[in-house]
Order: C-alpha cells, then structure tokens, then sequence
C-alpha cells in the first residue's frame, strides 16, 4: 500500500502545466494557463490550469 506522505510527495512534485500541456495547448492568461477543454468542443477556452495551487477546472457545459 503507498503511504499517504508518497502520495504527496508525488502531488508537491509533478508539474500540472507539463502533464496537461501535454495533450492540449497551454497559453499563459494572467496567473493561469488556459487551454481549450480537452472533454468537449468548443471555441473559447472554459478550462484553467493554475500551477501555483496545482489545480484545474472546467467551467464549461
């Protein structure tokens, strides 16, 4: 079983704008990163990465 303080470790670690960018196109807008959403179509960007909390979001449908 992974420990919970491995499970963080790998949190605090991993690069969210890397492992997103790697499927869509990141571009920076203020303090976030935003890319077309990856879970539907559409033409304004309704998702968000932001890398200093190490959080995204889909505002979209």
């Amino acid at each position: 079983m992974i420990a919970d303080l491995d499970i963080e470790g790998i949190k605090t670690r991993a690069d969210i704008a890397a492992i997103i960018g790697a499927r869509v196109a990141l571009r920076r807008q203020g303090h976030e990163m935003v890319p077309l959403c990856p879970f539907h179509k559409e033409r304004t960007p309704s998702f968000s990465v932001n890398t200093g909390k190490r959080i995204w979001k889909e505002i979209g449908r």
